[in-house]
């Protein structure tokens, strides 16, 4: 049995301190060192991996991530990182190359509910907005993540969905 996709927990911190966030991680002490997690690539590329999700907590965060990334380009990996876009804009100067999926957890279209899920506030919705557009520019494919809880369950991001997806 090939494993064709695996989504890679890379880096356990993250910058914000979303209610929502099913990412704890209690039971994970530590992360492997850079050379762990590039023998673990080249494993599963030999396993037959085809798809490699980064996610975390935030894996832009990793000192070391663009060394990773890059290694997983190298493989020959389709590539994704989902983040939540604080730290992404450097990733894009340089390796935008080594993308081709960004998956952006927005799990409100509101700046107001954002800010009372604790993805931070001011702007939260509108700057990862501006970095579609940028990576889509550098011809990478987007991707929204969503968490439903009770406080957004009801809410139409219908018109967010619509923004963010490619032109027909």
């Amino acid at each position: 049995m090939n494993i064709v996709a695996v989504n890679y927990h890379l880096y356990k911190p993250c910058n914000l301190r979303c209610r929502c966030c099913f990412a704890t991680f209690r039971d994970v002490h530590g992360s492997l060192a850079v050379a762990g997690a590039l023998r673990l690539l080249r494993l599963l590329r030999d396993a037959g991996c085809e798809k490699l999700t980064f996610a975390g907590g935030d894996p832009t965060l990793h000192p070391r991530f663009g060394e990773i990334l890059a290694e997983a380009r190298r493989l020959g990996f389709v590539t994704c990182v989902v983040t939540n876009g604080t730290r992404l804009a450097n990733n894009l100067d340089g390796q935008a190359s080594d993308l081709d999926w960004l998956g952006f957890s927005i799990d409100s279209a509101t700046e107001e509910m954002q800010g009372a899920l604790g993805r931070g506030s001011g702007a939260y919705v509108q700057k990862p907005l501006a970095l579609v557009d940028e990576a889509r520019r550098r011809g990478v494919r987007i991707k929204i993540n969503t968490v439903v809880t009770r406080l957004t369950w009801e809410e139409d991001m219908s018109e967010l969905v619509r923004r963010v997806r490619p032109a027909r």
